[in-house]
């Protein structure tokens, strides 16, 4: 999906529009937009100009009368705008940010109702309120947005108690600005400066906007910014990038035009000797912020998470924290530390998960992030109070919303890792607990859904083994005579694979649920390449897009390809039609990384095939799914499928021999071209709606509760015919409520299903 395009950035278009026609018109002199950024600023503020110039030795490009007369047809489209003045002014004085320069520094500047939104929940949790008297820091400041947002925050405050002119103490004494671009401090001094009429105050600001990295600072710059190095209120939207530099990055930045994923040339391998350069400094720069931040431990060091542990150091006892975060902080395993510190050394956590759907950001739509604020208690507590929010902006704020309260005894309980589950509701929350209370965790020493994740070839590692072809001396294996569901006697020393035969890769896009071979691949690279989705019962269509020698690759995963084994597709997001999807992989495939496939830990043949169904069964069923779509954001990871408290079930009991026989028809449904293709499709919805039933059942829920589950996939039955006066179909969820025995559900379904509707059909094969 495309990036969007930011709303503020539509909004403030015409306002852009002119300060370009001001930089034309001064023979391309970028010093005259902030001349005219600065006049607006004491129009706004009420100070003098050419004072304020003065006072900071500022070298204009545009004469006092001439810049006074842009900004007020500036501040004229600015009104128009919906965007609050001085935010706007904020936003116009950022440097532009080119894609090389955005990859190197993570800078996604802040939109004004994430501004605005955060200062709010950031004074709401201080536990003494906020005054001109504050210290207050943004220690990734970009051009200041932040601090003005807070800032008019306690100046509403301050002008309900008839104090007008308070603000000119917090700017005199109380905001400083720390950032490592230096194109943005003057524009970060012209937007603060807008607070108040007075001079003096804003000199003294000046001193504390400061161009410096902020991460490796030492600790006397905190100490000359506030008593102590200490502050009331820290702020941030620090960069969201990761240290890390791949060979892709690196031609890139060399201006090579080229997608994720596309083949290296040999004429590009002249970068080789700058990406090891650049590899060398990020590499030594990361090993530094981890030894002088404990917290993020030794994996890839995030530049952001580094920011966080950074501003949990810098708030005093009772202050509080304000910044938006990835969403990957409250659920990532390289986070855990973060998590519990900032759990245990806070009184209380306020959390708000976002959509980039109100288009706060130029990224993807689908991308999620939070506005995490917290009141440090400076020490160790029992545990802070959660509070959890889901919110969408609309085009002029952040409206308010209904938190979950979850205590931190009851997290702990719930997630040991305290992963906290996008729960938008006590309802969902309250469901949440009684499954994990039902479930048993394949990590449990205990557990009988013992087993291990496997990743059998590495799609970039192990590119030089792939062929897009087979050669013309060898063949791709036929058909494996073995079944796709064996009896599965226990397997015998393996043969010697012929040195000439060359096996399909199986990719992620491949795999759909209870389907290994769900799409066949068209052409192109990486994230061009374009796959077809491929007729249930017409598996052997599905063509690869890679073949590998098995001869070439180690013994252990040779002897893997050979046999069926479950594998599952790790590229998974919360808004697609489905997240986690699993099938059992055909012998005569090797996965790539995108596939983990499990190893069940039985030493018993058949038993392990049964749990292999029941694993499909369960992990393919929509209250698993519902389950996971509570913790994941855009992959699968290890530690959340091996956390996963999945159904106690017998496999020799009557549901779990029923799950089974239903699993193993699903699986052959694939590759069975003998029923016809209507046929075919309905039989299998049939075997589904009774799965989803009895893992309901397994876990103890009632069926009441299936409408709640399945309001989370609101793309189920696109492209199904809907009922009259309906806007959209509901076939999958009738068949449900029929199977429950309801007559109302049984009359939808027969309807739906006269109209040509078919259940539990995904959307790309409906078309």
């Amino acid at each position: 999906m495309s990036p969007a395009r930011p709303l503020q950035q539509v909004l403030l278009a015409p306002a852009v529009a002119l300060l370009r026609r001001v930089v034309a018109d001064a023979d391309g002199d970028p010093r005259a937009a902030q001349d005219v950024l600065e006049a607006a600023a004491s129009q706004v503020g009420g100070f003098d100009l050419e004072g304020y110039r003065e006072v900071l030795d500022i070298d204009p490009r545009l004469a006092p009368g001439v810049a006074v007369s842009w900004a007020g047809k500036l501040l004229d489209l600015v009104d128009g705008s919906g965007v609050p003045t001085r935010l706007a002014l904020a936003t116009l004085a950022q440097p532009a940010v080119t894609s090389t320069r955005r990859r190197t520094t993570g800078a996604y500047y802040t939109d004004f109702r994430l501004a605005q939104y955060l200062a709010r929940r950031t004074a709401q949790l201080a536990a003494t309120p906020l005054t001109p008297a504050s210290t207050i820091i943004d220690t990734a400041a970009g051009t200041g947005i932040l601090l003005v947002a807070l800032a008019e925050q306690i100046g509403r405050a301050q002008i309900d108690r008839a104090e007008p002119a308070a603000l000119r103490d917090l700017v005199a004494g109380g905001l400083s600005a720390v950032d490592l671009d230096p194109e943005c401090r003057r524009g970060t001094v012209a937007a603060l400066a807008s607070l108040t009429t007075d001079l003096d105050a804003i000199k003294d600001l000046a001193t504390r906007v400061r161009t410096a990295d902020s991460l490796v600072a030492d600790a006397g710059l905190w100490c000359r910014l506030s008593a102590e190095g200490r502050f009331d209120a820290v702020l941030g939207n620090p960069p969201w990038e990761r240290l890390r530099v791949t060979r892709h990055e690196t031609l890139l930045a060399s201006g090579a035009r080229r997608h994720y994923g596309a083949d290296y040339h040999p004429d590009q391998e002249s970068c080789a000797g700058a990406h090891l350069t650049e590899v060398d400094r990020v590499r030594r720069y990361a090993d530094g912020l981890a030894r002088r931040y404990p917290l993020l431990g030794h994996r890839e060091v995030d530049l952001c998470q580094a920011f966080l542990a950074l501003g949990c150091s810098l708030v005093r006892p009772g202050g509080s924290l304000g910044m938006l975060l990835p969403a990957g902080l409250i659920r990532g395993q390289g986070t855990v530390r973060l998590r519990e510190h900032l759990l245990t050394n806070a009184t209380e956590v306020d959390l708000t998960v976002l959509h980039n759907r109100s288009h706060f950001f130029g990224i993807d739509t689908r991308f999620k992030f939070l506005a995490v604020c917290a009141q440090v208690a400076g020490r160790p507590t029992r545990g802070a109070t959660l509070r959890l929010r889901h919110s969408e902006g609309t085009d002029h704020d952040i409206p308010e919303r209904t938190p979950v309260r979850i205590t931190f005894a009851d997290l702990a309980a719930a997630r040991r890792d305290l992963t906290v589950p996008e729960v938008p509701g006590e309802r969902e929350w309250r469901l949440f607990q009684h499954m994990t209370a039902c479930g048993s965790r394949p990590d449990d020493p205990d557990s009988p859904w013992g087993m291990r994740i496997i990743r059998e070839v590495d799609m970039t590692r192990d590119r030089r083994l792939f062929r897009r072809t087979p050669s013309a001396v060898s063949a791709v294996p036929a058909r494996p005579a073995v079944p796709d569901v064996p009896a599965r006697p226990a397997v015998p020393d393996v043969p010697a694979w012929p040195a000439v035969a060359e096996v399909p890769v199986v990719e992620g896009r491949m795999v759909h649920q209870y389907r290994g071979r769900a799409k066949t691949y068209v052409s192109g690279s990486g994230r061009t390449a374009i796959w077809r989705p491929v007729q249930l019962g017409a598996a052997d269509a599905a063509l690869p897009q890679f073949f590998v020698n098995p001869a070439r690759l180690p013994d252990s995963v040779r002897e893997r390809s050979s046999r069926p084994r479950v594998g599952f597709c790790d590229v998974v997001a919360q808004t697609n039609e489905r997240t986690l999807q699993a099938a059992l992989i055909a012998p005569g495939r090797v996965c790539g990384n995108k596939v983990p496939t499990l190893d069940f830990c039985i030493p018993d043949d058949g038993v392990r095939h049964q749990r292999e169904m029941l694993f499909l069964a369960a992990a393919n069923s929509f209250v698993v799914d519902w389950f996971v779509r509570r913790l994941v954001t855009t992959s699968l990871n290890f530690f959340i499928l091996l956390g996963l408290p999945l159904p106690a079930l017998d496999p020799t009991g009557p549901a779990g021999r029923r799950l089974v026989d239903l699993a193993e028809r699903l699986v052959a449904a694939e590759a069975d071209p003998e029923a016809g293709p209507e046929r075919r499709v309905s039989e299998v919805a049939q075997y589904r709606a009774e799965i989803d039933l009895l893992i309901c059942d397994a876990y103890r829920i009632d069926r009441a509760e299936l409408p709640l589950l399945l309001a989370d996939f609101p793309l189920l039955d696109r492209h199904q015919p809907a009922l009259p006066g309906e806007a959209r179909s509901t076939v999958t969820a009738d068949l449900l409520t029929a199977c429950c025995g309801s007559a109302l559900g049984q009359e939808r379904y027969l309807a739906a299903t006269s109209r040509g509707a078919l259940a539990y059909v995904p959307a790309e094969l409906a078309r």
